[in-house]
């Protein structure tokens, strides 16, 4: 019996290391920008429909769709919402593959997937900045805004060393080069566009690039729609606690023998 179970307890581990078979993927539909405080005037390299006078109008903060038929080890893993890192193609049903972050967004025809360097900021932010309360709505969702426009300013903008030289309300060359972004301020809210700006290169200006990281983010990509950026629990803790279980069922069955 003793043996059955480290047997069993050896192909876990095999399993854990040796990832899924395929690649992971995830169905995607319902798309929708629900929780935002306002809407953006974007001017962004690869941006659809803008040009150097006519900026694109988004709406920023936290895009929702609803994330069905995962398959691999992370695709049912995948939430129903997450942060935009493409502003060059429209969001639509499809299928799409849940992958390391560095590797979006797809096809990149004109920024091409970020890497590693740039990945590993939104890493930082996110552990820094993110907060689930953006999920339950409210005023409190200009913040979700002013991440939005950190994360685009990372994903566009040349990669910096020196992340206190980013800034979002500047940097636009033309159709193929930089991104800034200007918010719109409603009546009551003069105030309103510096405040998420400055909020952003704030969070931006505290970046290393060392980390620390916390959360597993992926980008789910697409050859013909809009990629994103998610949150998913790690598979290896649920494997994790298999293996706990294994092992105290193990230790288990030997004090009983030694105790009979």
């Amino acid at each position: 019996m003793k043996r059955m179970l480290m047997v069993g307890l050896a192909a876990t581990l095999l399993l854990a290391a040796g990832g899924p078979a395929v690649a992971d993927t995830v169905n995607l539909s319902n798309h929708q920008n629900y929780l935002h405080f306002t809407y953006v005037r974007v001017w962004a390299d690869g941006q659809t429909g803008g040009t150097d006078e006519n900026p694109l109008y988004l709406y920023p903060g936290i895009y929702s769709f609803t994330a069905s038929g995962g398959t691999g080890s992370e695709g049912p893993l995948v939430p129903n919402w997450g942060f935009c890192v493409e502003l060059s193609q429209y969001s639509s049903d499809g299928t799409y593959t849940v992958e390391d972050l560095a590797n979006a967004p797809k096809p990149g025809i004109f920024v091409g997937p970020m890497g590693q360097d740039k990945a590993d900021y939104i890493r930082e932010l996110w552990y820094h900045h993110f907060d689930e309360v953006w999920l339950q709505g409210g005023d409190i969702l200009w913040q979700a805004d002013a991440f939005s426009a950190a994360v685009w300013e990372i994903v566009y903008q040349d990669y910096q060393s020196d992340a206190t030289q980013y800034d979002v309300t500047s940097g636009y060359v033309d159709a193929y080069t930089g991104f800034e972004c200007e918010f719109y301020e409603p009546d009551g809210y003069p105030d309103l566009n510096e405040q998420i700006t400055g909020l952003a290169n704030t969070w931006l200006h505290g970046l290393s690039g060392n980390g620390p990281y916390e959360h597993t983010l992926r980008g789910l990509t697409h050859g013909e729609y809009q990629d994103f950026v998610v949150q998913i629990p790690v598979p290896g803790a649920v494997l994790l606690g298999v293996v706990g279980l294994g092992l105290v069922g193990v230790g288990g069955w030997v004090v009983k023998r030694r105790a009979g």
